[in-house]
């Protein structure tokens, strides 16, 4: 039987809330859905976006989880069986049905598809070098670089002219009315209102990676679902 979710799905309010104005026309295509929407929702209403990964594969939302059997460990480390490895080199995003964040990391793919593209070649290509030819596990420790795009994939907020919350852990944050949220903010030499800008403007800096977006010199911002208007 499949886990339900202990947050309730309330499509009316992801609909009205200020906080997700900019990302409106995404939650729109699950208007209709009457519980968190499945991976057949996602993979079937997000087609016509043609999401892709950065070497134009096309993604699929996908469970990746498998009932736990022992079996001996491989002798390397895998990193196409990482979670950035799946996206990078599968195109397959893993999600979990019932899973508030799980679900807001659709939103953030479908709404910010070229920034979400350049974090997931950074975080394989840092992966990689951590791990290393031959390594038997994971080293622990994760390097800065590793971190700030981490930072930037779940706690991301773009600034221009307006906000742009990029961070799907602060979408999820805000639906289930936490109060000490706070953004890891990028501050755009821009004045677009436009979505589409923000996510090129992002992806186009990414390309020289994470440092390019100065993130020593970016602080981190509280939000909150009273204040924010995106």
């Amino acid at each position: 039987m499949k886990e339900r979710s202990p947050i309730a799905w309330d499509v009316a309010r992801l609909l009205n809330a200020p906080w997700t104005a900019h990302v409106r026309d995404i939650l729109a295509l699950y208007a209709d859905c009457d519980d968190w929407p499945t991976l057949g929702d996602h993979n079937a209403r997000l087609s016509h976006l043609d999401l892709a990964n950065a070497d134009g594969v096309p993604l699929r939302f996908e469970s990746t989880s498998r009932r736990r059997t022992r079996r001996k460990a491989p002798a390397v480390v895998d990193v196409q069986a990482t979670y950035d490895g799946h996206v990078a080199y599968k195109g397959i995003v893993p999600t979990r049905e019932q899973s508030v964040h799980d679900f807001f990391n659709v939103v953030s793919w479908a709404a910010f598809p070229k920034t979400k593209q350049r974090i997931n070649a950074l975080q394989v290509s840092a992966l990689t070098r951590r791990i290393g030819a031959n390594a038997a596990r994971v080293p622990n420790a994760r390097s800065r670089e590793e971190d700030l795009l981490t930072m930037l994939d779940e706690g991301g907020l773009i600034r221009t002219s307006r906000s742009f919350i990029l961070g799907h852990a602060i979408f999820e944050h805000l639906y289930t009315q936490r109060s000490d949220v706070r953004a890891f903010a990028v501050q755009l030499d821009a004045q677009s209102n436009e979505r589409t800008d923000a996510d090129s403007m992002v992806a186009e800096k990414l390309k020289d990676g994470i440092f390019a977006l100065d993130p020593e010199g970016q602080k981190g911002v509280s939000v909150s679902a009273t204040t924010l208007r995106c």
